[in-house]
């Protein structure tokens, strides 16, 4: 194993052609007495202090010569990813503390099988954003985007992000199918076959996206209940997740409540909020 610090990317290439796989670790400094100027991974421009080179030219750099690349990211926020088709994976590690690189390792080296989601959407650009640039001399900022918040912003607009949230993979596949889905007097009961299509034992999350009745006025979806469930190599499993009714409410500016609106609601169910292979099911209120 050998190590460079990255402040010269052809001496990295060169180290990357020659090696059997190469990692690249991208960090962000950050603090929430701040706004990051950018998602983009800082240089030694936007961050002088913390930072010595330009690390997308690096990842670019090392990915265009390298066997195998898999990035790592140390970071507090979602990142933009200009070299991303160039690179086989990448490990989002977030602040990871002082366990941080036994617990990498542990994850890079097949010790752990990784089933985290992504608790926020990765968009492809700054611009994608609701708010795609934020002034350094206002005082205050209108947030106009209203109850399309988060990953509710991308649906309503049919904007592609580039990590969806709730995205997440392991070492292993998942298939959602026969979903279900029965109203009680205070849930809903969510039923879905759930089966591990690989070669390795893992854990996935099942996660449940309601579209409320076009008259509502909501977003195109929301998360109203999940699941994490573990299984072997080709095992399957029923996976059932209970949802309070409250989580399908919106409030009621006429009666001043909450109430469940009434007719048809879909519901996903699958391993993020753009999983194009979910199972559907409905309920009607």
């Amino acid at each position: 194993m050998t190590y460079l610090d990255g402040t010269n990317a052809a001496a990295a290439a060169s180290a990357a052609a020659a090696a059997d796989v190469t990692i690249v670790f991208g960090t962000q400094w950050a603090g929430e007495g701040m706004d990051l100027p950018s998602l983009s991974l800082h240089d030694q421009n936007a961050d002088p202090v913390n930072q010595a080179y330009d690390q997308n030219a690096l990842t670019a750099a090392v990915a265009a010569k390298a066997k195998s690349t898999v990035v790592v990211l140390e970071t507090n926020s979602a990142v933009t990813m200009p070299w991303i088709n160039n690179v086989g994976a990448v490990l989002e590690a977030w602040y990871p503390g002082v366990q941080g690189g036994p617990a990498t390792a542990n994850v890079l080296f097949g010790v752990v099988n990784p089933s985290g989601k992504l608790p926020v959407t990765f968009p492809v650009q700054d611009q994608d954003m609701p708010q795609a640039a934020i002034s350094a001399s206002a005082t205050s900022v209108t947030f106009s985007e209203g109850l399309n918040m988060g990953y509710r912003w991308y649906d309503a607009k049919a904007i592609q992000p580039l990590f969806p949230f709730g995205h997440g993979l392991s070492y292993t596949t998942f298939s959602f199918a026969n979903a279900d889905a029965v109203s009680n007097a205070d849930s809903v009961t969510v039923s879905v076959s759930l089966k591990n299509t690989g070669k390795v034992d893992g854990a996935q999350v099942a996660e449940v996206y309601a579209a409320l009745p076009t008259s509502a006025g909501e977003p195109p979806q929301r998360l109203v209940g999940w699941k994490k469930v573990t299984l072997a190599a080709g095992a399957t499993t029923t996976a059932t997740i209970t949802i309070p009714k409250s989580r399908f409410a919106i409030w009621n500016v006429n009666s001043a409540k909450w109430q469940v609106p009434s007719g048809t609601t879909k519901l996903m169910v699958g391993g993020s909020s753009r999983d194009s292979s979910a199972a559907t099911a409905s309920v009607v209120f």
